[in-house]
């Protein structure tokens, strides 16, 4: 029978292998997000810098005269207390498209942890974006605080177009309770041209039910034009909504165009888009959206 004793003050080889302890799943937090910027050089559209991080990629798989920049999500969707920062920059000139590979899930709340967005668009003269991201799609007792920024000089172009989802309709789902807060603001020259806050706290499908708010709709988009001729695009676009089955409607001053919609049916608010965006801004929705 042989033995063996390991010293105190010399751990064995078994415990020199031994694995570390690993955080647990709950603890781990995102900070993650892009930064982006486009320039204008030799006459064409380049995509200058791109830095990532934490789980969040984009690519540029459509680069014509136009970049079209897609987010990714390699995790899959945001949880409760991740943070996640896009910056985007055109330059003077330049013209730039961003979306998202598929829709952005933001899941519960783990007690009173907050899912933050933060949305940062910087333009320069004479540039264009469009930011027309996926739909956002909200579970039960979520806790979201989306901030959208942009600043841009009045010969600039700017669209903005977010879709938000209370629940999955056709899994059955629906948000009973839970805390959701987006804010927008514009500047236009360093003044402030338009400023936004929806928010809901609590019993958001009772808040949602209510007539004065969404009369019971589940799906609700917004979609911001800033332009020196977004005036002239309000006939055509009231055109368009005149013909939807759902609550739309659409103001414009100030040089800016301002729709809302309401709808039960994701898949509605999404036609709506594709068929409004391409007349505000000249291009056709990025092919993601039917992929």
């Amino acid at each position: 029978m042989m033995s063996a004793t390991a010293s105190p003050s010399k751990p064995s080889k078994a415990a020199d292998h031994a694995p570390s302890r690993l955080p647990s799943l709950s603890s781990i937090r995102v900070a993650g997000g892009t930064r982006i910027e486009i320039i204008k050089q030799a006459g064409h559209n380049v995509v200058a810098s791109v830095s990532e991080r934490d789980g969040y990629k984009v690519r540029f798989p459509r680069f014509r005269d136009t970049p079209e920049g897609i987010f990714i999500n390699t995790g899959g969707g945001v949880v409760s207390g991740d943070t996640v920062q896009h910056n985007i920059s055109v330059a003077a000139d330049a013209s730039a498209v961003f979306s998202t590979q598929s829709a952005e899930r933001i899941y519960r709340a783990r007690g009173q942890e907050t899912t933050r967005l933060k949305i940062e668009l910087s333009l320069s003269e004479r540039s264009e974006l469009s930011w027309l991201p996926q739909e956002t799609i909200l579970f039960n007792n979520v806790r979201l605080r989306r901030t959208i920024k942009a600043d841009m000089p009045i010969s600039a172009k700017l669209l903005l177009s977010e879709i938000c989802v209370f629940g999955r309709s056709a899994m059955g789902e629906t948000v009973t309770n839970g805390s959701y807060h987006d804010r927008w603001r514009i500047k236009r020259d360093s003044r402030l041209l338009f400023a936004d806050d929806i928010r809901l706290e609590g019993q958001v499908s009772e808040t949602l039910a209510q007539r004065a708010v969404a009369q019971g709709a589940t799906a609700t988009a917004t979609i911001l034009y800033v332009a020196n001729d977004a005036a002239d695009k309000l006939p055509a676009t009231r055109a368009i909504l005149s013909e939807l089955d759902f609550e739309a409607a659409a103001s414009s001053w100030n040089g800016f165009l301002l729709v809302r919609a309401f709808a039960s049916s994701t898949e509605r608010i999404r036609a709506m888009i594709a068929t409004i965006s391409p007349m505000l801004s000249g291009r056709a929705l990025p092919r993601v959206w039917w992929t």
